[in-house]
């Protein structure tokens, strides 16, 4: 049926449909940061968790946070914080491979999942996109900000039963390289 003989109602009708259709594909990314938003991440997460394990094949995890983010949201505004938040996700965008899963796990926090990759693998990864990202400032509307990552990672093991304790041990990675214990990179 052309469109010319379509009713109004049919029209309408088909337009409603088209719109829900689009509406589903926008609940897997994050507006902002048009990544994966954390309840579609963690749905993939959890198919490469039990790939990963039922064919024993390495799967790393790292968790990343801008640091003093929250800082410089409130020295400056939130649209400089978001602006900052979108291009540091450029950079390291830039800087991962296409079978890698990048998302936004929190408002803060960063998720990037790591098929095929080990624990070596994993420190080069994060070493690269800090050094990626902190090497030149970011331009905002309040002037060119310099910016460092905080990183935790951990491959995956044995000792995780689920994709929930594996994330533990990435954030408790996380919290330690928030913490300073030798480096703003911890992977364990």
């Amino acid at each position: 049926m052309d469109y010319e003989s379509q009713t109004k109602g049919q029209l309408i009708n088909e337009l409603k449909e088209l719109r829900e259709r689009l509406s589903g594909l926008d609940k897997t990314s994050d507006e902002l940061t048009g990544l994966y938003n954390r309840e579609y991440f963690l749905d993939l997460a959890e198919c490469e968790f039990i790939r990963s394990r039922r064919f024993q094949r390495p799967l790393s995890v790292i968790l990343i946070v801008i640091e003093n983010l929250d800082i410089i949201k409130c020295k400056y505004n939130e649209k400089v914080a978001d602006q900052i938040l979108v291009e540091v996700v450029n950079r390291c965008k830039s800087r991962v491979r296409d079978l890698d899963y990048f998302g936004r796990y929190d408002e803060g926090t960063l998720i990037l999942l790591l098929p095929e990759a080990d624990r070596s693998a994993v420190q080069k990864i994060a070493e690269r996109l800090q050094e990626y990202v902190s090497k030149s400032p970011i331009y905002t509307d309040s002037g060119d900000i310099s910016v460092n990552l905080c990183q935790g990672g951990v491959e995956i093991s044995e000792a995780f039963s689920n994709i929930e304790e594996f994330l533990a041990k990435a954030e408790e990675s996380l919290l330690s390289a928030k913490k300073g214990d030798n480096s703003n990179i911890v992977v364990r």
